[in-house]
């Protein structure tokens, strides 16, 4: 969509006052809200900038950054008489100087064009400096997420092959149980009766076979215990704080940039 009808005033005090008021939402939601909106207004995505600036003035009625924020973003969608509105409810809720009389230029501009339809000036260039900077911190995070997976991911490996040895050892311990008792049964000097037939015959009592059996299930036990309490000792890598890449324009160098 063209980005008609805006005064080149208007549009500096919009992107030099985007970074500022979003430090001053009422909590800490509306705070991010009234952030993603911003972000989302800096990247011409004004339809679904406006949604986030209509939840914050839905949550703190008072807060007249969202009013102004709203309204220059319905002037950008050219929707001149909501523009209207949130110019005017802006100023009712008392804003700083430099923002009322920017609701005030911007009213009499809207007036000036609902009187000649059609009436356009010279279509503002895009903020290079914003987009480039935004560029790089994007490529940063891409980065930053890469190695946070690859380090999440070998985290996790160590924990499973600490594990999986340790299985293959209680395994062991349970095979070498198993062969003892095969041993004894076949080689053994024990005399046992067979509960079925009640022949005699070489064997293994019972009470030797479960405390060989009980033995080698304690020892896989401390091995499993033992493995599960280092692979719990292994702790994730910290997860970086992703909103530190978003690019506010307040925080962009600009060259020759006059303040009003």
């Amino acid at each position: 969509m063209r980005f008609k009808h805006r005064s080149i005033l208007t549009i500096l005090v919009t992107i030099a006052s985007l970074a500022f008021f979003a430090f001053l939402a009422p909590s800490a939601k509306a705070a991010d809200l009234f952030k993603d909106g911003c972000d989302l207004y800096a990247r011409k995505d004004y339809q679904r900038a406006a949604r986030y600036f209509i939840v914050v003035i839905r949550r703190n009625k008072t807060y007249w950054p969202a009013y102004y924020q709203l309204a220059n973003t319905y002037l950008a969608l050219d929707e001149y008489d909501l523009a209207k509105k949130y110019y005017e409810e802006c100023i009712e809720r008392l804003p700083d100087f430099k923002t009322a009389k920017s609701c005030k230029q911007a009213l009499d501009h809207i007036a000036v064009l609902q009187k000649t339809p059609g009436a356009q000036i010279d279509e503002p260039k895009e903020d290079h400096a914003l987009v480039a900077a935004q560029k790089r911190k994007d490529e940063q995070k891409e980065e930053a997420k890469k190695q946070y997976e690859k380090e999440l991911e070998s985290s996790e490996k160590r924990k499973s092959d600490i594990l999986q040895e340790a299985m293959k050892q209680a395994a062991a311990i349970r095979a070498e149980a198993q062969q003892r008792i095969q041993d004894i049964h076949d080689n053994g000097n024990y005399w046992v009766r067979n509960p079925d037939t009640g022949e005699i015959g070489v064997g293994i009592p019972k009470t030797v076979y479960e405390d060989i059996t009980k033995d080698a299930e304690e020892r896989a036990k401390r091995v499993i215990d033992q493995a599960e309490a280092r692979a719990k000792g292994i702790q994730p890598p910290r997860e970086p704080d992703w909103d530190s890449y978003k690019v506010h324009p307040s925080s962009v160098a600009r060259k020759n940039t006059r303040h009003h």
